[in-house]
């Protein structure tokens, strides 16, 4: 890559005003930096209370605490994913800072009820694994909200 095209690139990745395929590999990144904070979270309830998501439970039990964990566990991953979108893909747009966390939260909150229930779905009627219920959770969450986020809550 020639000396002008590492400055482009640069100047694309520290800026908001970028392609809309950069926008999306930075939302990505940060996505999994929130998806991070959401697992970790997650991972440590599961570590602090084990016998609340054993598998010697039945599915309906356990599938409702891993949801318990995950709903807690929404919260921080939410505000990191927030702070850093604001700050390094999506240009503020039409909405006050506040309404536009709302709109941002709002969006998140339906994008992970998807993903609860893939998770309770997956857990009662295959009996897959925690790990399994977790990735369903944040794969079906994470598809709607990019285009959620871009074209309304950061919409100009």
């Amino acid at each position: 890559m020639s000396g002008n095209g590492l400055e482009l690139l640069k100047r694309w990745l520290t800026t908001r005003e970028a392609p809309w395929m950069v926008q999306f590999l930075k939302y990505g990144i940060c996505g999994v930096l929130g998806v991070v904070v959401y697992a970790g979270t997650t991972y440590l309830m599961v570590s602090l209370w084990p016998e609340r998501v054993a598998e010697s439970l039945p599915d309906a039990l356990r599938s409702r605490n891993l949801n318990i964990f995950q709903g807690i566990a929404f919260v921080p991953a939410n505000v990191v994913a927030y702070l850093l979108n604001r700050t390094l893909v999506f240009t503020p747009g039409r909405h006050r800072m506040s309404h536009e966390f709302f709109w941002f939260t709002v969006v998140a909150m339906v994008s992970a009820g998807f993903g609860l229930l893939a998770t309770d779905l997956l857990i009662r009627f295959w009996s897959v694994p925690n790990w399994t219920g977790t990735a369903a959770s944040v794969v079906a969450s994470g598809l709607m909200n990019f285009v959620c986020r871009k074209f309304f809550v950061f919409a100009k």
